[in-house]
């Protein structure tokens, strides 16, 4: 027997939709499978046109970030159990773009900004403190 993961995707495009709706595919599960791969199987088995984002899928870029049953979660690392029910949304407190794709400039400008107030050295960049023994780290 097949195991199935049933996944609920929001599907959105803004230009063209009224409103956000959820769609449910079955997706074949296979051992070690993450969000990722779940959304890789929707597009390839089922519908070439979801829109999601994914980069290094190693969870340090974070780009492939969505909402896995109500908690933000990076879906290159968030694993999939056999027979688990998934509702997969995008991140909230962004601009959507498409379905799990949202615009993240709001973002990258903070971080920006936040680059700006960290203070540096006139003479260059940072150089580390010398410790000369364990108990300076305390």
């Amino acid at each position: 027997m097949v195991n199935i993961v049933r996944v609920s995707v929001s599907r959105h495009d803004p230009s063209c939709d009224a409103s956000p709706r959820l769609e449910l595919y079955q997706v074949p599960y296979f051992d070690h499978m993450d969000v990722i791969d779940v959304l890789r199987s929707i597009q390839e088995m089922f519908d070439p046109t979801l829109a999601f984002k994914y980069s290094c899928e190693e969870g340090k870029c974070g780009l492939c970030g969505v909402l896995v049953n109500g908690t933000p979660e990076l879906a290159c690392k968030r694993v999939v159990a056999p027979g688990e029910d998934l509702t997969i949304g995008p991140l909230p407190n962004f601009p959507l773009i498409k379905d799990l794709v949202v615009d993240r400039e709001m973002y990258y400008t903070e971080q920006r900004a936040l680059q700006d107030h960290v203070a540096r050295p006139a003479d260059g960049p940072c150089k580390p403190l010398p410790i000369s023994s364990l108990d300076d780290l305390c």
